[in-house]
This record gives C-alpha cells, structure tokens and sequence, in this order.
C-alpha cells in the first residue's frame, strides 16, 4: 500500500464530497414541485381520477391507432419497448397506460399519449408494460 500526500488525499476528498452533493442535488431537482418543497406544512393532494371500467379501457384501446406516430421508430426506441413488455392493450383492466404515473396525455393529439420512459413514440391510453406505476 503506498502512502498519500495531504494534497492528494484533499484533492480526492474534495471531488468526492462533490459528486455526492451533486448526487443529491440532481435527486431534490427531480422530485416534486417547488411549492411542495418550500411548504411547511402537507397540503392534501387532489384525490387520483377513478380509473375507467374494463369496457372503456377495451375500447380506447381499439380506438386509439397510434401507429402513425410510431412508423419511424429507431431501433433503439423499440428495443426499450420490447425490453419493459409494452402492448398496446393492456391484459389488466385495471393496469392501463392512461392510470399510470408515467403517462403524458397531452404528448400526441387525439386519443394517444406519450410515455416517459419512452422517449420517441405514442402509447395507447388502453396500453400496458411491466413498468407501469399508479398515478401517484
């Protein structure tokens, strides 16, 4: 084992204690919004919509052709698809892409919606993969 001069040591120490607060800082910056983070005091949190039957999930799903915005899809974009299992309808009625935490209904116009763990393409709101989450 060899030894360590003081400024070595300080150096190192120095860069480390800043990539952990950099860690730390990049954490607090993904979660929650900036009134969250400055309240004292919890504000109750509006009740999560009510997720819709069986049957309107099936039809959404028939109805929503978004195709369209996924024709030209990288290799890469449907690889990350394949990899967390996305189907464009959903084999729970009650685990569908329009009740999960990652959906964006407002990326694509009409009944599809974006995803973000999905960086290019459109998800069926009747859509389903291994990583869905409920909306918080």
């Amino acid at each position: 084992m060899t030894k360590t001069d003081r400024r070595t040591f300080l150096t190192k120490a120095g860069i480390l204690s800043l990539t952990a607060f950099s860690g730390v800082a990049l954490l607090q910056a993904c979660g929650g919004s900036p009134e969250e983070a400055s309240s004292d005091s919890p504000s109750p949190k509006p009740a999560p919509a009510p997720a819709p039957a069986a049957s309107e999930a099936a039809t959404e799903a028939a109805t929503a052709d978004c195709d369209q915005y996924n024709s030209n899809l990288a290799e890469s974009d449907l690889s990350v698809r394949e990899s967390v299992g996305y189907v464009a309808e959903s084999p729970e009625a009650d685990k569908i892409c329009k009740n999960c935490r990652f959906y964006q209904p407002d990326k694509f116009e009409g009944a599809c919606g974006g995803c973000q763990l999905f960086v290019n393409g459109a998800v069926a709101p009747g859509g389903y993969c291994k990583s869905w989450a409920a909306e918080a």
